[in-house]
């Protein structure tokens, strides 16, 4: 359930029906269109180093013993948080974004005039060997507590960050981690044999074609 609060009601209030439709259509992009890119690469990832899946199996068989799981439980599951982040560092479904520079600014040496527009590449910087220990290899370790901490503020974006964070963050890793670990309690996944998966960075970091895999009830 989600509480909404008095200042978000009175933004809301402010709005024409015109821009609140505006809102939830980047709403439901933001936390379905981009979810379901993150997910199939989730999945993948997985399949692709089957140690990573087994351990995420076991936790949520610890803690869940079976039952459905709730948003109360996600602190107690935190390697799906890991594996969902390291998903994110390398396939962020937003992995360029555009600001239009208000004000002269100089960045590391460059003039950025008034009017420019500045790209960010959270897909650059995520595999970016001067923030991360072999940054093409799969390891959601990194995202445990204290790596985290050791690490820049904007080392990892790939909600983009500020005040113009992704609009769908919090509803996205609440529903993702809740279908990883609905996904995990009943079957296990393989990538068919000799597949590779491609990217297909359109507006979203998508997955070229389809992805195949054979599928096994736990």
């Amino acid at each position: 359930m989600y509480v909404v609060s008095g200042a978000i009601l009175e933004r809301w209030s402010a709005l024409s029906d015109e821009q609140i439709r505006s809102e939830l259509e980047s709403f439901y992009f933001a936390g379905w269109s981009s979810a379901s890119n993150a997910l199939l690469w989730a999945w993948y990832l997985m399949a692709r180093h089957p140690e990573v899946m087994q351990r995420l199996m076991a936790d949520v068989d610890a803690v869940l013993g079976g039952r459905r799981p709730t948003a109360e439980d996600l602190p107690n599951l935190p390697y799906v948080q890991q594996v969902l982040f390291e998903t994110l560092r390398l396939y962020p479904p937003i992995y360029a974004s555009v600001r239009k520079v208000l004000a002269d600014d100089e960045i590391l040496g460059f003039r950025i005039p008034a009017g420019s527009h500045v790209t960010i590449s959270s897909h650059v910087t995520h595999r970016s060997p001067q923030f991360w220990d072999e940054p093409e290899r799969f390891n959601p370790d990194r995202f445990q507590s204290e790596a985290t901490r050791a690490r820049p503020r904007y080392a990892y974006f790939p909600f983009l960050g500020g005040p113009h964070q992704c609009l769908g963050r919090d509803f996205f890793l609440l529903e993702a981690q809740l279908v990883i670990i609905m996904a995990a309690q009943r079957y296990r996944l393989e990538v068919v044999p000799g597949h590779v998966a491609e990217a297909e960075p359109l507006i979203t970091q998508r997955m070229r074609g389809s992805l195949p895999m054979v599928i096994h009830r736990r």
